[in-house]
């Protein structure tokens, strides 16, 4: 059992929100904790679900024997949507047939104020033209450099 962690935006769509999760894939037993900046309106909450059963389905879709898998996900995808009406009911047939426990949490504007704050730090920090530095490699070891006692 793990804990996934998403922020979801209910301002985009359920394509946009999927895409932003390029490797997030839910299996049973799993508890998934997303946070938003507002509570959810049922249409938005209905969203939410699109993208949880879609992270569902791509468990199903990568599992080792394919055949079975597509057959599983397309079931899931088939069930969930067919049968329920509403994003409480997706929720709670998520919780009973899959395992998969789903909470919500509000940010509060004092986390989001914070957040703003941390990502000007950052920016502020770096010149407009400072050099990418992420593929660079190391082409001479520092010579002043002392390795510490090793345990």
């Amino acid at each position: 059992m793990r804990t996934v962690n998403i922020a979801f935006d209910p301002t985009v769509s359920a394509a946009m929100a999927v895409a932003s999760l390029p490797d997030v894939e839910l299996r049973q037993g799993d508890h998934l904790r997303v946070s938003t900046e507002q509570k959810l309106t049922q249409a938005e909450l209905f969203t939410l679900m699109l993208v949880v059963i879609y992270m569902v389905a791509r468990h199903f879709e990568r599992s080792k024997t394919k055949d079975a898998a597509r057959i599983n996900g397309d079931r899931v995808l088939n069930d969930l949507l067919t049968q329920y009406n509403s994003a409480e009911d997706i929720e709670k047939a998520l919780e009973s047939e899959y395992g998969i426990e789903i909470s919500l949490v509000e940010r509060d504007a004092e986390d989001t104020d914070w957040r703003l704050l941390s990502t000007q730090g950052v920016v502020s920090a770096y010149g407009t033209d400072e050099p990418d530095y992420s593929n660079v490699t190391v082409g001479e070891p520092n010579p002043h450099y002392k390795k510490g006692p090793e345990a």
